[in-house]
């Protein structure tokens, strides 16, 4: 289908008009019938009605039919503004890393929250060399919660991954024979809120979110989407943060690494005190499932 009709005209510019974007008109462009790419769409609303170079997301009116446009707008419940926080390792995260969040998430409006994992270290149950001068694994554990309840605060509806420092107690426990039936989850030993909750892998306007465990370097993103074949976000490797994105024949796929929020001169992170990488901090920014952004935390 080559031809743009009357009625997909229609459509594009009364839309386009009321400042909605480009991927929210092309579904409904697919609820009555035409089917057009995001790319197409852009191409021509540019072509014909002139450049817009930034269309902000105000909402989603009811479904369109195609005799009436619908006169007001609703929120859109399938997509979403996504505040992505990477790596905190509570109790060493960075002093001003939840000024930082807070910062991105107001100044980006965003309406949903998610935890790539390692919300706590627990270097004092790491299977490495623990630092003989540090916490044992019960004050650690005090510290991070304490560390944590800012964090609770300012985010009392946050969805996390599940990560491999977040599981050290738990894994611990199997090496040791315990079953599961005698240990706490994350919430509880966590002391979270209600809002707080904890799974493997998430899925949000159709990007994949995981801590990204098992990849690593500066393409650990890269070739987590590839595995996928999807659009996915992920944690995990500090040393890295950036988004790619990658264009198929049928749709566009990107790859985000987040980052983190930890504290360089921690004693938890001295084992990279020579490596020639040291952890990028910032976060993550998701717009709608087709846009993705590294948020560097500046001036660190």
């Amino acid at each position: 289908m080559n031809e743009w009709t009357e009625e997909e005209i229609r459509i594009l510019e009364t839309y386009r008009n009321r400042g909605y974007t480009y991927y929210q008109i092309q579904t409904f462009l697919e609820q009555v019938g035409f089917i057009r790419s995001y790319d197409s769409i852009k191409k021509f609303a540019s072509k014909r009605l002139g450049r817009k170079d930034h269309i902000r997301d105000i909402g989603t009116p009811e479904p369109i039919c195609r005799d009436t446009l619908p006169a007001e707008k609703v929120k859109y419940s399938g997509s979403h503004r996504v505040l992505v926080i990477g790596d905190i390792h509570a109790p060493f995260n960075h002093r001003y890393y939840l000024d930082f969040l807070n910062d991105t998430y107001t100044t980006w409006k965003c309406d949903t929250v998610v935890c790539i994992g390692d919300e706590v270290d627990f270097h004092a149950l790491s299977k490495y060399p623990q630092d003989p001068n540090g916490y044992g694994a019960g004050d650690e554990l005090i510290n991070a919660i304490s560390a944590l309840r800012p964090y609770y605060e300012a985010f009392p509806d946050v969805q996390v991954v599940t990560s491999n420092h977040t599981a050290r107690p738990l894994k611990k426990a199997f090496e040791a024979g315990i079953p599961t039936q005698f240990l706490k989850d994350y919430k509880t030993f966590l002391d979270a809120p209600k809002g707080w909750s904890w799974q493997r892998q998430l899925e949000i306007d159709g990007v994949l979110y995981h801590h990204g465990e098992g990849y690593s370097g500066a393409l650990g993103a890269y070739k987590a989407a590839m595995n996928a074949m999807r659009s996915t976000v992920i944690g995990h490797i500090h040393s890295h943060g950036g988004c790619t994105y990658v264009q198929t024949e049928f749709n566009r796929i990107f790859a985000l690494n987040v980052g983190c929020g930890v504290d360089i001169e921690a004693y938890a992170f001295a084992y990279g005190k020579n490596c020639a990488f040291k952890p990028t901090l910032g976060c993550g920014v998701v717009l709608d499932g087709v846009e993705a952004y590294f948020i560097p935390m500046q001036g660190f």
